[in-house]
């Protein structure tokens, strides 16, 4: 499993575009978020319009699923031939058809390809091209479903946003690579989470590593430095935070 940090910044972070991930098993393509800034970077790592197959929506602020219009339109330009999955909770196919309607108005009356819309409830599994996709809600100011995906061997947490619920801990346990969500260094804010106790999380199941991402713009540079200067207390696991383009083999 290849998987490429399109973006990780939050939503108004001029510097680093929105949290998003590009994954590769195999044959198959997921994009996990597609938020306002997104699409450019996915653009800029794939040239196939029939990529990708599989869109994760983790839940519906902007800057995690507003990205869409603008995949859609370019990849109809491209020559799209085939059906698009999106994946995501209740409501779904309303949002991101409203979305589409509210950017490009005509835009539905000319796509050539087909939109799948999979609608997953928390603990609930469904499989989807190889991939094994299952849900749990975090601690966000909205619905937020956290997910875990399983290919082949392999496996991966993504947070969305939000700091995980009980329900969160086995489903990221074991994971080769937790991707969470760490607005700041040491203090949990209403709806978002933290770098040490995302470190916490990460010992506590087991993970192999854990990538923080999300960091609020005018705080990621300090977290980095504080992280540098702290490394001997996150001996017992791999943690990085990435940049955007960066990419990790699992």
């Amino acid at each position: 499993m290849e998987v490429i940090f399109l973006g990780v910044g939050e939503a108004c972070d001029e510097r680093n575009p929105n949290t998003s991930l590009l994954i590769y098993q195999k044959d198959t393509c997921l994009l996990l978020d597609c938020g306002f800034s997104v699409a450019h970077e996915f653009f800029k790592h794939e040239k196939d319009p029939n990529k990708p197959d599989i869109v994760w929506i983790s839940h519906f602020h902007g800057d995690h699923f507003l990205g869409l219009p603008l995949l859609v339109l370019r990849l109809w330009e491209e020559g799209r031939e085939k059906p698009l999955y999106f994946i995501g909770q209740k409501g779904l196919s309303e949002k991101v058809t409203s979305a589409m309607k509210l950017a490009f108005p005509t835009l539905a009356e000319k796509i050539s390809f087909d939109y799948i819309f999979n609608e997953i409830h928390e603990d609930e599994k469904i499989e989807i091209k190889g991939i094994s996709f299952q849900g749990a809600y975090t601690e966000h100011v909205q619905s937020n479903l956290a997910i875990k995906l399983i290919c082949g061997e392999k496996s991966l947490y993504y947070s969305g946003d939000g700091p995980p619920s009980e329900k969160c801990y086995p489903l990221a346990g074991s994971c080769d690579l937790i991707v969470q969500e760490t607005f700041l260094w040491d203090k949990d804010i209403y709806g978002h989470g933290n770098f040490l106790s995302a470190a916490q999380f990460a010992r506590k199941v087991g993970a192999k590593r854990l990538a923080a991402v999300h960091m609020k713009r005018d705080e990621r540079d300090k977290i980095i430095t504080l992280f540098e200067k702290n490394r001997d207390m996150f001996k017992e696991i791999e943690i990085y935070i990435p940049n955007s383009g960066d990419k990790i083999t699992l």
